[in-house]
């Protein structure tokens, strides 16, 4: 028998137990609820499936699988928000000052050529980041077209829940909870740029 000080505590054990059920739930919901509703890129539910059949029990189990989704979405985002504020700030910032030395200080045309290969390598590498990160956003929403469109025999109360639970939660990545990464975000930080260098453009005029 072993030492009792050796002997692992029941609430650590019950703690990893649930930590792996709350893993192998979120694979689950990756792989069956995303095939049948579209949360992510595996196969579409078509709008001859959602006039299906479907028991309310089955909703429910989807609504949950997807309530411990967006629980993982959020933990991961409180892990590292504070670093894709940095990377967006930063690189905000680069591609705004490479900008403004590429049109502000043209001379010589080895200098010319390395600012136009590094703020396009710059300006693929964040828009590309962002537009990865903003998917998230996307697949979440994704399954609100296809319960929109679920029958009379199948719609319950459970569907409305999880509709107004799409539509009530943002489930995306953030910068602090200052901004989320959506396609949104992505537009209007390329509208920032384009502002900022018609701008830089006007002042050279004068």
């Amino acid at each position: 028998m072993a030492p009792k000080d050796l002997q692992p505590e029941p609430k650590d054990e019950s703690k990893i137990d649930a930590q792996l059920e709350f893993f192998q739930s979120s694979m689950k919901y990756c792989i069956i609820s995303g095939q049948y509703l579209g949360i992510f890129p595996f196969v579409n539910m078509t709008g001859r499936d959602v006039q299906n059949d479907v028991l309310a029990s089955q909703w429910r189990a989807l609504r949950e699988d997807y309530n411990r989704a967006t629980l993982l979405v959020h933990f991961f985002d409180d892990a590292i928000n504070s670093i894709i504020f940095v990377f967006t700030a930063v690189d905000l910032f680069y591609v705004c000052s490479q900008l403004y030395f590429l049109i502000g200080f043209l001379i010589g045309y080895e200098y010319l050529t390395y600012l136009i290969i590094s703020v396009t390598f710059y300006v693929i590498r964040f828009f590309t980041a962002l537009l990865v990160a903003a998917k998230i956003h996307t697949a979440s929403i994704e399954p609100v077209s296809s319960l929109y469109n679920v029958s009379t025999s199948s719609y319950c109360s459970e569907v409305q829940r999880f509709i107004e639970k799409i539509n009530s939660d943002t489930v995306a990545l953030s910068g602090l909870n200052f901004f989320y990464i959506t396609r949104e975000t992505v537009l209007s930080l390329i509208g920032t740029i384009v502002t900022y260098e018609l701008v830089l453009l006007q002042f050279n005029r004068n």
